[in-house]
């Protein structure tokens, strides 16, 4: 045999023994059921990215550790559900919530949830969970257009974050438009890649691993940006137009809309109160247009009192604390009691 025929050998050999190495970590990973973040988002025409419909998966927090083994399922229309039991409520009414990732709730129980407390104490009411990571007035309009096409509900809760006004700068430089109106924002052909990646224990685990390393890195420098941008957020456009589209469009169609805003991790914990925080900034918009319910005063008033942070220490999303309070401070409105 020729010296080239034997260096193929060995590198066909090594390659086998490669490929029934990785087989055998991906058969004892699953046999273990060991895989992490398999919740990447399925790109949309219409709405950039939703929740990949009738889905369940396991949450953790791999950069952090500050909480994990979070079960996880969306719906067929993609909302965030019990994923232990399937509700069976006759509707006295029925409420629907947009927000973000803080609304969505991965990083809790769902009991623990804003929705599985609400659930527990209002079971005649029919909640459903729209919040999507990422999602902004932008993406809250075009989902609430094309949810209205087919169904309707009484209460519409919009959840809004400091970070609005730069998702929705980014989300109108991808959209398409029809005589000025917003009617898409495209994120894109699904990629394989996501879908190898979801399906794939021992890829998830490595970048499990990626993740904890780049995040370490980064962490401090992001935090410091976060803060500084979250403190000097601005109400402005686009997420002005967007937000009073929303709220026309809940008024034109009979249905209550009440607005709120996810305090600032920064506005929260402080001993005096940020009158010109992003929240303080919404409250003033909704007066005379819609009801506001304000979660910075009791948040802020929580934190003071019990010297407790309703927040994870690294993570940027409330804990178990902050669901309670924002689910208490909902359930006092009697526009959800009666």
């Amino acid at each position: 045999m020729s010296s080239i025929g034997k260096k193929l050998k060995i590198i066909g050999t090594n390659f086998a023994f490669l490929i029934l190495f990785l087989s055998l970590a991906e058969v004892g990973l699953r046999i273990a059921n060991l895989g992490y973040d398999n919740a990447a988002f399925e790109p949309d025409s219409v709405l950039h990215h939703i929740h990949r419909p009738d889905y369940s998966f396991i949450h953790s927090n791999a950069a952090e550790h500050e909480y994990g083994n979070i079960p996880v399922r969306y719906d067929k229309i993609g909302c965030v559900v019990n994923p232990v039991k399937i509700l069976n409520v006759q509707c006295n009414k029925r409420v629907w919530l947009f927000g973000d990732s803080y609304i969505e709730a991965l990083q809790v129980n769902y009991d623990s949830s804003v929705i599985g407390i609400l659930e527990k104490d209002f079971p005649d009411v029919c909640f459903k969970n729209f919040a999507v990571g990422a999602y902004s007035p932008v993406l809250h309009y075009l989902k609430l257009k094309q949810l209205l096409k087919n169904d309707k509900p009484d209460v519409v809760l919009l959840f809004l974050y400091a970070n609005d006004a730069a998702e929705d700068k980014q989300y109108l430089n991808e959209a398409k438009l029809a005589g000025g109106e917003v009617t898409a924002v495209d994120g894109g052909m699904p990629q394989w890649k996501y879908e190898v990646i979801r399906n794939s224990n021992l890829l998830r685990l490595i970048r499990k691993f990626y993740m904890q390393m780049t995040v370490k890195l980064e962490n401090k420098k992001y935090m410091n940006e976060s803060a500084l941008s979250e403190n000097n957020a601005i109400l402005a456009e686009p997420t002005l137009t967007y937000l009073e589209k929303f709220v026309t469009l809940c008024k034109k169609n009979n249905v209550r809309v009440i607005v709120s805003c996810i305090p600032s991790k920064t506005d929260v914990l402080r001993n005096d109160f940020n009158s010109a925080s992003f929240s303080s900034q919404i409250k003033a918009w909704c007066t005379g247009r819609c009801d506001f319910i304000d979660l910075q005063e009791p948040l802020q008033r929580f934190y003071l009192q019990t010297n407790t942070s309703p927040y994870y220490k690294n993570d940027i999303h409330f804990n178990n604390y902050y669901h309670r309070i924002v689910a208490m401070t909902i359930a006092q409105l009697q526009t959800i009691k009666n």
